[in-house]
């Protein structure tokens, strides 16, 4: 009875660790055939975003300095793409021209939500690869008239990369109520409710 007890103790610490690991982005997915990327993984961004897409890759594998830099991709779910995969299908597709990076990823929003959508991607990397970044340090983000730039510095695997998002800002800003990156205000009356984001990997370069 006591052998049967332990091991079911086993078998529940056992899940709990499984678990967590999993909630913690630990698993690794399948990686996508690149001929079997599809519409269902890559949508062509609205609402006036430039040769900007919506992604539903868990994560997005880029190769560096004989590395691979594993980077979560908020809200993906559809496994693991090699960067380079992903622009050829792009390139395929004639969604971007030759020698044309993409100017980022964007994240559609609910009406009204954009806020809340925001604040739910900022806690996503706030659990992996932004979790040393000073969310409080006010010289990572500004606004200007075309809204909201936030830049973040890291490291993965000894390697600097910096990510950018780029949000609506809304039409009065109360400067002195910013004291993290979580106070920034938004529009929620975009009619294409949404923000960019977008990464640059063995980078430092911010704009300030």
């Amino acid at each position: 009875m006591r052998k049967k007890t332990n091991l079911l103790i086993t078998i529940v610490i056992t899940a709990v660790i499984v678990f967590s690991f999993c909630i913690r982005g630990g698993t690794k997915n399948m990686v996508i055939n690149k001929d079997k990327i599809s519409a269902e993984h890559v949508e062509i961004a609205g609402g006036g975003w430039y040769n900007s897409f919506i992604i539903n890759f868990s994560n997005m594998i880029y190769e560096e300095k004989d590395k691979t830099i594993t980077i979560p991709i908020f809200q993906g779910i559809k496994g693991d793409v090699y960067y380079k995969d992903f622009r050829e299908y792009c390139l395929r597709q004639k969604y971007l021209k030759p020698r044309v990076r993409e100017s980022g990823f964007i994240v559609k929003c609910k009406k009204g939500e954009v806020k809340k959508t925001f604040v739910e991607f900022l806690n996503f990397y706030r659990s992996n690869i932004l979790k040393d970044v000073d969310f409080n340090d006010k010289s990572n983000f500004d606004a200007d008239e075309n809204g909201w730039t936030v830049f973040f510095k890291f490291y993965v695997d000894g390697i600097p990369c910096v990510m950018n998002i780029q949000i609506d800002a809304a039409k009065r800003i109360d400067r002195k109520k910013l004291n993290s990156v979580y106070d920034i205000m938004v529009n929620e009356d975009m009619a294409y409710p949404s923000f960019a984001y977008s990464f640059d990997i063995n980078s430092e370069v911010t704009p300030w």
